[in-house]
């Protein structure tokens, strides 16, 4: 059995650590609201530019671009597909970026495939040190961090990933993120994002006016494109974000009521060997007095 000073040097380390994990939900939840504030504004955006994009792609159903399916008209064993993996920067947060790995891993399988088929590009330091660290091939070059998400950073990711979608690097692109939906539970979605589907564009109500391109519809299509990616992709970093914190909160939620059960533990361990000691000192002492008693008198 511990004694008391064990006891009591374990209860303050505890009762500190759980002032940690409790600093770190307090946290969290300050992110968590204000990336939901930011899920806010950016659903809206990017809604009205998908309607934007639609109207541009229905102005000639006949339109010839590398932006639809099937573009290149290639066969599957030689399309080569890119996976846009959207992890976390930091750890505890329960599984949040492990989920999204085993995802990227199952659908691309890289250490079983060569470079040319499947392309890695990661947000988020976590999912490039999980990937380095095992030897696993993904785009080194390809470096963004995944907190704060904002749109100057979507852009400048949309734009790395438009190059190489027409240099030929990839021709098809992907992306695994975790989807916060309406905040009681998150899960991975997968999304191809490029190339476009036409039919999913091209259906519904005709526009009520006609918009004349200039200086043509391929290349007002090459800027709706380029503003569409941006949407998606800083609406997935955002989505994702508000996904780690919450789940971030649940970990340091149970990290704080285990922490507790403990406390309760060992102060009850704690009452009782402080008591064992009391009552072992008030034994001694007397039974001291007994003996003492009982000594006959010094001539």
């Amino acid at each position: 059995m511990a004694t008391v000073k064990e006891l009591k040097l374990r209860i303050r380390g505890i009762t500190e650590m759980r002032k940690i994990t409790n600093a770190m939900y307090m946290i969290a939840s300050v992110k968590l609201r204000h990336a939901k504030e930011e899920l806010e504004k950016t659903r809206p955006f990017f809604d009205n530019l998908r309607t934007q994009t639609q109207r541009v792609f229905r102005a000639d159903a006949t339109e010839k671009s590398q932006y639809f399916y099937p573009s290149f008209g290639k066969r599957d064993d030689e399309t080569t597909v890119g996976f846009l993996v959207i992890t976390s920067d930091k750890g505890l947060s329960g599984t949040y970026s492990r989920d999204v790995i085993k995802e990227a891993l199952a659908r691309s399988v890289p250490e079983k495939c060569d470079a040319d088929s499947t392309k890695i590009f990661i947000v988020g330091e976590y999912g490039r040190q999980y990937f380095r660290g095992r030897n696993l091939p993904f785009a080194e070059d390809f470096d963004f961090p995944a907190a704060s998400p904002n749109f100057h950073r979507a852009r400048r990711m949309a734009h790395d990933l438009l190059a190489r979608y027409d240099s030929g690097e990839i021709d098809e692109l992907r992306v695994l993120y975790t989807d916060y939906e309406n905040g009681l539970s998150t899960h991975v979605k997968e999304a191809r994002i490029l190339p476009f589907e036409r039919k999913s564009f091209i259906d519904g109500a005709e526009d009520e006016v006609e918009f004349e391109y200039l200086p043509s519809i391929s290349n007002v299509l090459e800027t709706a494109v380029a503003g569409y990616l941006t949407g998606y992709i800083f609406s997935a970093m955002v989505d994702s974000y508000c996904s780690e914190q919450s789940m971030r909160m649940a970990a340091m939620d149970v990290a704080n009521r285990n922490a507790s059960e403990l406390l309760d533990e060992l102060r009850l361990q704690y009452n009782h060997a402080r008591q064992s000691a009391i009552t072992a000192e008030v034994t001694e002492i007397s039974a001291g007095y007994r003996n003492r008693r009982k000594e006959p008198p010094q001539s």
